[in-house]
């Protein structure tokens, strides 16, 4: 059955679920939960514990919703929108310290492809990552999802619900930004 489950999609893995099976929830908290987690570390949240514990109130309201959930979204928006949304509220309660429009990616180059090779497989070095945690706060969110996680733009747009245009032109200036960090580090990006 646990092969099975790997297989499948997180939609069909919530289906599963909503009739009550939870070994399908369990493959999902194995899908997403060091994701949710590196997500926070990486731009909203800095303690670990914190992070933490919003992963685990997230899937806490996912299995809540097990029976509201509406499939016509995608699973990874919507859980990555639970998420974020934890993280902000928290923030807001003072719990923790801490444009122009582009059309596509080809108008800047090889440089968007050349940074998502460098964060492949969700490995990046002690270097990019401090590069990435002196990110201006509204790049590092978008760069976090599109490249650590490998959201669209489109799903991006329904997580933070900024603009795809914007985001990409955010996006790009945080690219830029990491890029002349390491520079200024003499460490080439790619």
């Amino acid at each position: 059955m646990r092969y099975d489950l790997k297989q499948k999609s997180d939609n069909e893995l919530m289906d599963a679920f909503s009739k009550c099976s939870s070994e399908a929830f369990e493959e999902i908290m194995n899908r997403y939960k060091k994701r949710l987690f590196n997500y926070l570390l990486c731009g909203l949240i800095s303690n670990r514990q914190e992070a933490e514990d919003i992963v685990q109130e997230t899937f806490i309201r996912a299995f809540k919703s097990k029976f509201t959930y509406r499939f016509t979204y995608q699973f990874s928006t919507w859980i990555y929108t639970i998420c974020r949304n934890l993280a902000l509220n928290v923030k807001r309660n003072g719990k923790y310290s801490r444009t122009n429009t582009i059309e596509n990616e080809e108008e800047y180059g090889n440089e968007a492809k050349n940074f998502s090779r460098s964060m492949e497989e969700n490995e990046i070095s002690d270097i990019m990552k401090e590069s990435l945690l002196k990110l201006d706060k509204k790049y590092k969110d978008i760069i976090v999802l599109r490249y650590l996680e490998g959201l669209s733009y489109e799903e991006i747009s329904k997580v933070t619900g900024i603009g795809q245009n914007t985001l990409k032109s955010q996006c790009k200036r945080g690219i830029e930004q990491i890029r002349r960090e390491m520079e200024s580090k003499k460490i080439e990006m790619y």
